[in-house]
């Protein structure tokens, strides 16, 4: 789920988009507020929404954090080469072997117990 803005008869509106494996849902609201998130995704508490860290999303109870975004923070804690560079190093190194990982399964190579298994120092 994302929202960007959208230029709505000469004033500012948002798009929204929710997404699934089958719909396709976009919204055009006059806010970013959390209500239109939750009017998109409806009452259901067992969906998982994957999103940045934008407070709107913050009372999903199934949340998951968009990894372009974190591996943007990562690479940001590195450019700004203070104390935190070493720590953002390491964390997109391990983003790197883990997609490493993965898609070496997606593309046959390997099998998912030896994704877990290589997988798991990185968590």
């Amino acid at each position: 789920m994302d929202e960007t803005s959208w230029p709505e008869a000469n004033a500012k509106a948002w798009l929204w988009v929710g997404l699934a494996d089958d719909l396709t849902a976009p919204t055009i609201a006059d806010n970013r507020g959390a209500g239109v998130a939750r009017s998109i995704l409806g009452t259901d508490e067992t969906k998982v929404v994957i999103s940045d860290r934008f407070p709107s999303y913050d009372r999903i109870e199934q949340h998951l954090y968009c990894w372009s975004h974190l591996c943007r923070d990562f690479q940001a804690m590195i450019d700004r080469r203070d104390e935190g560079s070493a720590i953002g190093s390491e964390l997109l190194g391990a983003s790197n072997r883990l997609f490493h990982r993965w898609h070496t399964y997606r593309d046959g190579a390997i099998a998912w117990s030896m994704v877990l298994g290589y997988t798991r120092p990185i968590r």
